[in-house]
C-alpha cells in the first residue's frame, strides 16, 4: 500500500541521529527509513514533505540523490538542535536541499537565458531559492530517494515511465503534490522526467502547454545540456510567454 510519509512519524528515529557530527549512508541507507524495496532498487525515507501551494513555478528532478538526501536530514536536525520545530526544519530543506551545489548555478544560468526573472518581476533566478522562494516549488517525480544497489538512481535503468514500481510511487505521491501547487509553469529537468510527465499529462489532463518539454538536465555531468538548451530555447520562451499571459 503506498502512502504519503512525513516526518513526524519518524521522529524517533530522527532523535536517534541527533548527536552524529556528520551522517554516513550507514546511518540513512538504513532499514530504519527503508520505504520500499523492488529487484535492485530501494527507496528510503527523506524530508521533502513542504508543500509550497502557492508557488507560480514547478522545478521538477527524478529524484533526491545522496547528496540531497543527506543535507535534508541535516538540516532538519540542526534545527531541532536550535530548538526550532520539526515543521521549520521541514520547510527549510527545500532551501537548502534542491538542487544544490553547480546543479543550481547551471539551472539559474538557464533561467535567467529565458528571461524568466522579468515574468517573475525579480532580478536573477537565483533569488527562487532565497528571497523569492514564495515563487518556487522545487521537487522530484519521486519524492524519497531512489538508489540503484547503494547508487543514486539516474531514471535510466530501469527507465521511470516504463518501470510499474516507480510508476505507482508517482501516480500515489508526485501527483497529489502537482494537483495541489497548480503551477503558472512547469520545468521538468532532463530526458527521464520529461517523458514521465507525458505519461502524466496524458492520464491527468497536466497542460503541456506550460511544461517545458525536453529542459535539459543541469546535471555537470550532461554534457549535452547546451546543445540541448540551444535545440529547445525558442519554443521554452514560447511556452514561458504563453504560461504568464
Amino acid at each position: 500500500m503506498i502512502k504519503i510519509y512525513q516526518a513526524h512519524e519518524f521522529m524517533s528515529e530522527l532523535k536517534e541521529l541527533q548527536y552524529q557530527e556528520a551522517l554516513t549512508k550507514n546511518d540513512l541507507l538504513h532499514p530504519r527509513f527503508l520505504l520500499d524495496t523492488h529487484h535492485a532498487l530501494e527507496m528510503y525515507y527523506a524530508p521533502f514533505d513542504y508543500i509550497n501551494t502557492k508557488a507560480k513555478i514547478m522545478i521538477i528532478g527524478i529524484t533526491p540523490g545522496w547528496t540531497q538526501m543527506q543535507l535534508a536530514f541535516t538540516t532538519v536536525l540542526k534545527a531541532l538542535k536550535q530548538g526550532e520545530s520539526l515543521e521549520t526544519g521541514v520547510k527549510r530543506v527545500k532551501q537548502q536541499a534542491s538542487f544544490a551545489g553547480s546543479m543550481r548555478s547551471n539551472l539559474t544560468s538557464m533561467l535567467n537565458e529565458l528571461q524568466l526573472p522579468h515574468y517573475l518581476g525579480i532580478s536573477d533566478s537565483a533569488s527562487l531559492f532565497a528571497e523569492h522562494r514564495h515563487l518556487l516549488h522545487p521537487c522530484s517525480m519521486l519524492r524519497y530517494p531512489v538508489f540503484l544497489r547503494a547508487q543514486n538512481y539516474t531514471g535510466h535503468t530501469p527507465q521511470m515511465a516504463k518501470s510499474p514500481f516507480l510508476m505507482e510511487w508517482i501516480r500515489s505521491v508526485f501527483v497529489p503534490e502537482l494537483h495541489s501547487v497548480h503551477p503558472l509553469l512547469i520545468i521538468p529537468l532532463g530526458k527521464a522526467v520529461s517523458d514521465t510527465l507525458k505519461v502524466l499529462a496524458d492520464e491527468y489532463r497536466i497542460d503541456e502547454e506550460r511544461c517545458l518539454l525536453g529542459f535539459p538536465h543541469p546535471s555537470g555531468a550532461n554534457g549535452h545540456r547546451h546543445a540541448q538548451f540551444e535545440t529547445g530555447k525558442q519554443e521554452f520562451l514560447r511556452k514561458i510567454q504563453f504560461a504568464f499571459s
